[in-house]
Order: structure tokens, then C-alpha cells, then sequence
């Protein structure tokens, strides 16, 4: 029983890692509900019925408060756009440092 836990911890490791490389603009919904589902072990799971069928493009095109409607809880779906908003920036800044874009 301990093995299947340690693999699948490490394909959960894995797609974030994965996920990490790709940016947000580019998931599609199926990405998008996998990252619901699975991000601090589900811990937006919940929530995800307000966005459901929404790619990574349409998730960045929401506003703050549309987050929060969509949630259906101002504080979840505040949390869950300055995650996804912070995910964006991090790929952005890694991606610009690495390659020396400026």
C-alpha cells in the first residue's frame, strides 16, 4: 500500500512540475480542473464547479471579482486569483531571468 502512496506523490510531483513549465495561458480546461483538484492536495476542489470548462486563457482573462463570484466565497475566490495570478507572474519572472529576455 506504501508504494502506490510514494507513486502517486510522484507523479504528483511530477505534473507540477510540469504545470510550473507551462504557463497558465496555455492549460486547458482539463489542466485547469486537474490544478483544483490536486493543488495543495485539493484544496480549492470545491470551487471548481463555478469554473468549469474554462481554459488557462480564460482563467487569466477573469477579473478579481469575477473569481469571487464564480466561487460563490469572496475570500476562496480571492485566493484562488492571487494564486493563479501569482503562478502566472512566477512563469513569466523565471522564464525572464533564465533567458535574459531584457
Amino acid at each position: 500500500m506504501e508504494d502506490k502512496e510514494v507513486r502517486r506523490q510522484k507523479r504528483e510531483g511530477e505534473r507540477r512540475e510540469e504545470e510550473e513549465r507551462k504557463p497558465l495561458k496555455k492549460w486547458t480546461a482539463e489542466e485547469v480542473k486537474a490544478w483544483f483538484n490536486f493543488y495543495r492536495e485539493g484544496k480549492y476542489a470545491e470551487f471548481y464547479e463555478g469554473f468549469t470548462d474554462l481554459d488557462g486563457e480564460e482563467m487569466l482573462g477573469l477579473s478579481e471579482e469575477q473569481y469571487r463570484h464564480f466561487a460563490k466565497n469572496e475570500a476562496k475566490g480571492t485566493a484562488i486569483y492571487n494564486v493563479l495570478t501569482g503562478l502566472c507572474f512566477f512563469f513569466f519572472s523565471r522564464f525572464f531571468t533564465k533567458y535574459d529576455a531584457y
